[in-house]
This record gives C-alpha cells, structure tokens and sequence, in this order.
C-alpha cells in the first residue's frame, strides 16, 4: 500500500486528521455499545469518512459465527435528504457528533435494520466472501457482477452493485467486519477510501478489544467482590452458628440442672396437693405450683429434646398401636378441656422401621399444639389419624383451633418462634427434625379460625414394606 505524500495530496492529510480524531474518540471510551455506535458514526459522517451506510458484523466465539450487530444509514434518497440536513442544521464537528451520538445513532432506516438482522455467516463456511476477509485480511471493493455466489449474495442483501468490506482485526485474533456503501449518491469507492477505512479499521479494533478486555476484567472484579461478599458472610455466619451452638450447650447444661430441683418440687407439690381437701385454702395455690412446675418441666424437656443430637434406634414399629399410646399420655391433659378427642386407624398400615419415642414425641408436640390452639370458649374437635397411601404413611391431626395465619405460616418451623405468650417455641422445630431423621416431612394445611391439619408423612421405602 502506497501513500502520497502530505504535501502531494492536501486530501488526504484532511483524511489522516480526521482519522486520527475519531481513533482518539474511540479510544476514550471502553464501553463496547460506545465504540460500536462511534465506528459507525466515523464511517458515515459527513465529517468523517463520508460513506452512505455502514454494516458491523461481529465474530461470535461462542456461536461460531459472523453476525449482524449494528447498522447506520437512511433507507432511500428522501429519507436522507431529512436526516443529513437535520445534521447539517445542526453544525456539530466531528467530535461533538461522535460524542453526541454514543447512544443513539441517528438515520437508522427499517430496511437497514432488517438488512443487518439478517446478515450471518459460519465462521466454518470457509469460502464465504466475508470469512475469507477475515481470514486474509486486507480491504477491498467488493464488485457484485466479478463476485462468487456468496459475494454477489451480500451485495443483493445490501441493494448495491458494490461496497467497501474491511476486517476488523486484533491483537488476540479476529473481531468482525465492516461494510460500508454509497448506496444512496451512488459515489465511486476509490483506493483512497479503502486505506483510509482500512487504517479506521484498524482503530476500532484496538478499541473492541480495550473495551472486551475491560468488560472481562470487571466481570471478574464483580465475581471476586461477590466471592469476598459471600466468604464474609459465610464467616460471619459460622461465628453466629459458633455462639448458638456455645450457647445451646449452655442452655441444654443449665435445663438439666434445672431440671431435677423442678422435678422434685413438682411431685412434692402435687404429692401435697393430693392430700389437701379442696376446700383448704392451701389448694388453689398448690394447685398452681403444680400447673406452672408442669408447664416449665415441659419447656426445659423441649429444650433438652433440641439440643441434644438425636441417634435414631430403629425398630420395627405399628404406628396404631404407638399413636394409641401416645393418645394414653396426652389423656391427662385433655382432662377439664371442652375438647372431644376422636381417633381412626388404617388397619391396612404396615409396619414401619422408625424409632417409636422420638415419633411419640413428635406426635405429642402436635397434639399439644392443637389443644392449645383452641380458645377456651369454644367447644373443641381434635381428630387423630392414620393412613396408608401406598408410598407413605400419615398421621394426621386436625382441631378446630384458630388456625395459622398468612403472616406466620413460613416461620412456624423456625427454632424459638412463637405465637403464644408462654412456651419455648421448639415443639414444631422438634417435629421437623424428628420428621427429617426418618426421611419424612411434616405439613399442614390451615384456615384462620376454622382449624389447622399437621401431617405427618413417614416413607414405605426399603425395610418399611
């Protein structure tokens, strides 16, 4: 390729200055959309390169394809009349116009649009006018009547009888094409345009490959800010698991010192309470002591039953037979409760291998949540039972209680969250755990004030047939 010199040719000198502005311009920036929207503004502008339309197509790695990506340029003769005198009106330099127009290309007729949506080519498609450019490099006019088939294809595409195509190349290998016409003034493409575009060319690859690179490096950033993010959490929330855990075993300590003083305060007084007339005065609050003893032996037994880890001893098991068990213990609590207690049983239940005391425990936690579910001035229904539905077995409970309402209904599992005013807020945290060792699940299904139904949902998998 051979230049002229400055002095020999002024044109060209006018041409390298405006080179050199638009590559300073698309150097400025590393936003991708930016640099893409200047390159096609530089080519078109009538203080730039001055052609008609400008196509960019580019490389694909992950598709292995070459691929319409932007366009610029007006649709007929009128349309450009429109456009070019609006820009014309409205005397920007070039700079101002590549500066203005980062965003927002302006003249962009529909069929230009369509023309580069459909524009495609395999990169294996080897003998492609437009693969080939990119393998060989170089700028060239491309003539529609001295093209191959696929040469003369693109020149359909685009309603010319020529146009310009030059690779964009970069460092780490190919980047796209450029194409660009006269579609509208018909102006002759000469050599001069050619190296001229193959020196701008040149820019825009430099600048893609800045901005690409620079969009890896921030993507990476962002990763490792996330990686940091979330190590930082993490180690956060192993410290905060690290003081529950410290202060579970201190708890779980403290219930069971607590425990065996209560305990003996507990039958003392009940064993009191059992030889004093109704009629003393010393009975009511001898009866109390022995409800609230009843009631904090029951929280420091859930407390007892969280904290420590639970060791399945499975064994075969009739579910009937242990939730009638279990229906024996919970007896003495139903007692002065306007509550009628009803139980149905699957005969059809098979034996399950479980271990029977953590399962009673479950059920019992259910059991006492939906006695004291149910206000004291309603008549209550507690109904308990089983089934067999070929791949589980249920246990289900249902009481006509106040039910759970929408606001709760995703916390009512959560360690220590309760509704109530007393209680430790473990019994249903409990059963989760329970139902998670035995590889079932617990769930319910509720109505505010109507009631609530907890299942209780064991596999019949291997050894439970």
């Amino acid at each position: 390729m051979e230049f002229a010199t400055l002095e020999e040719n002024p044109s060209r000198a006018a041409d390298l200055a405006i080179l050199c502005e638009i590559g300073d311009i698309l150097n400025s920036s590393v936003e991708l959309d930016e640099i893409l929207n200047r390159i096609l503004v530089g080519v078109t502008a009538g203080q730039g390169l001055r052609f008609n339309r400008a196509f960019l197509l580019l490389v694909e790695e992950g598709e292995r394809c070459l691929r319409g990506r932007l366009a610029i340029g007006p649709d007929n003769a009128e349309e450009a009349a429109r456009v070019w005198k609006d820009l014309d009106h409205e005397r920007l330099t070039l700079r101002e116009m590549l500066m203005t127009f980062s965003h927002d290309v302006p003249g962009v007729g529909n069929r230009v649009k369509e023309i580069i949506s459909r524009l495609a080519v395999p990169l294996d498609e080897e003998g492609h006018v437009l693969v080939r450019a990119l393998r060989q490099g170089g700028a060239r006019v491309v003539q529609r009547g001295e093209e191959d088939a696929s040469g003369r294809q693109v020149a359909d595409e685009l309603g010319v009888e020529r146009f310009a195509l030059v690779p964009i190349l970069s460092r780490s290998g190919p980047v796209g094409v450029l194409l660009a016409d006269n579609a509208i003034t018909e102006r002759s493409i000469d050599q001069g345009d050619l190296d001229i575009l193959h020196l701008f060319a040149n820019y825009a690859g430099t600048a893609i490959e800045k901005a690409r690179l620079y969009r890896h490096i921030k993507e990476e950033k962002d990763a490792l800010e996330r990686a940091h993010n979330d190590l930082r959490s993490n180690q956060q929330t192993i410290i905060g698991l690290q003081r529950l855990s410290d202060l579970g075993e201190m708890a779980a300590r403290v219930a069971h010192e607590i425990r065996n003083p209560l305990v003996a305060i507990g039958g003392f007084a009940r064993h009191v309470l059992a030889a004093t007339p109704e009629e003393d005065p010393r009975s009511k609050p001898l009866q109390i002591i022995a409800a609230e003893v009843a009631k904090l032996e029951r929280i420091l037994q859930e407390v007892l039953d969280y904290a420590r880890p639970f060791k399945l001893s499975a064994v075969s098991t009739d579910v009937n037979t242990l939730v009638r068990e279990t229906m024996d213990m919970i007896a003495m609590e139903c007692e002065g409760l306007a509550v009628d207690v009803s139980v149905s049983l699957d005969d059809s239940c098979p034996p399950i291998v479980a271990d029977a005391s953590l399962l009673k425990i479950a059920l019992l936690n259910i059991l006492r949540n939906a006695l004291q579910s149910i206000p004291r001035d309603r008549r209550g229904r507690v109904s308990v039972r089983t089934r067999n539905s070929g791949s589980i077995l249920e246990v289900s409970v249902q009481d006509n209680g106040n039910g759970i309402g929408l606001d709760v209904a995703d916390r009512i599992f959560e360690p220590f969250f309760t509704t109530r005013s007393s209680g430790s807020g473990l019994g249903l945290a409990i059963v989760s755990q329970i139902l998670r060792e035995h590889r079932g699940r617990v769930r319910f299904e509720s109505r505010p004030d109507e009631g609530t139904t907890f299942y209780l949902d064991v596999p019949l998998g291997k050894g439970n047939a």
